[in-house]
């Protein structure tokens, strides 16, 4: 319609992982990681409405099980948000765990816990 103006779309940060949804079968059924462009390319096909509806950013940290992720992932997570809005005005929301996203200090203080009880 003449005259009215296009919606601007909210924008949204990914930071992706991998994990089983994006892992491809080989000839034994069994499962494996993919590239970082075919997991990206599995991944942004998976609700195709969602680039009509939102400007999407993914950012690639890893392509691992859940079960794999390390202090040094949520460390390059928090990295990569940090960057992101000291460089933009706009802010994203994050759903995080806000406690990584506290410093390093706290950080580590979370690491040294989770090893404590891991161990």
């Amino acid at each position: 319609m003449a005259g009215q103006k296009k919606q601007k779309k909210p924008k949204v940060l990914v930071l992706f992982c991998g994990g089983t949804l994006v892992m491809e079968e080989d000839k034994n059924g069994t499962l494996l990681p993919t590239s970082k462009e075919r997991a990206i390319e599995i991944l942004l096909g998976m609700e195709p409405r969602l680039r009509e509806r939102i400007d999407m950013d993914v950012t690639y940290i890893d392509n691992i099980d859940s079960t794999n992720m390390r202090p040094e992932h949520w460390d390059k997570m928090a990295d990569v948000i940090g960057r992101r809005q000291a460089r933009s005005r706009t802010r994203y929301k994050i759903s995080a765990s806000p406690l990584s996203l506290q410093g390093p200090k706290c950080r580590e203080a979370r690491w040294k816990r989770m090893r404590a009880a891991t161990s």
